[in-house]
């Protein structure tokens, strides 16, 4: 079993060190492997609400990602985050269950194609009324069946207005 788990290791760890070459496993070299493909409606929270948004996420034709929880601890999830600031925080992460990818002789969870990835916001019991900006980051490793690429980030940003709380004046 530590042999195993070795050699997934090894494997991680030198995938990514490989030069990518012009064709990458069929995948266009040119195309950008994770995208978000849509911007997210405007976000309106009351002070002290909650309200989910719905991140629109597309892996390339050819590429896939490792899922999160990646099916292995040397492997590198899709991982999103938000800025912390005083007024709007991440309060929960929830990621689609992975479409199994057989590596080396495991199966891992992987993302390819469209996913949405829900992100729970909450705003401050005290914020006032406001818009602001609030920005957050995609982390990803895209690979083909042959190849990975560097670990990438891919930053977004959501519209955000803050309403006074029911019943408040």
């Amino acid at each position: 079993m530590i042999a195993k788990f070795w050699i997934v290791g090894l494997a991680a760890c030198l995938i990514p060190c490989v030069t990518v070459g012009p064709a990458i496993g069929g995948a266009n070299k040119d195309v950008a492997p994770v995208v978000i493909v849509a911007n997210v409606e405007p976000l309106t929270l009351a002070a002290g609400g909650s309200a989910v948004v719905s991140l629109p996420i597309e892996v390339a034709e050819g590429f896939h990602v490792q899922a999160n929880p990646a099916g292995n601890p040397f492997l590198v999830p899709l991982e999103v985050t938000v800025e912390s600031n005083d007024v709007v925080v991440a309060t929960n992460v929830a990621y689609p269950p992975g479409k199994p990818f057989l590596m080396v002789d495991d199966e891992n969870p992987t993302y390819s194609g469209k996913l949405r990835i829900a992100l729970t916001l909450t705003a401050a019991t005290n914020a006032a009324p406001n818009r602001l900006v609030v920005r957050g980051n995609i982390r990803y490793q895209a690979c083909t069946s042959n190849h990975c690429l560097f670990p990438a980030n891919q930053p977004f940003e959501l519209d955000v207005t803050i309403k006074n709380r029911r019943g408040a004046r």
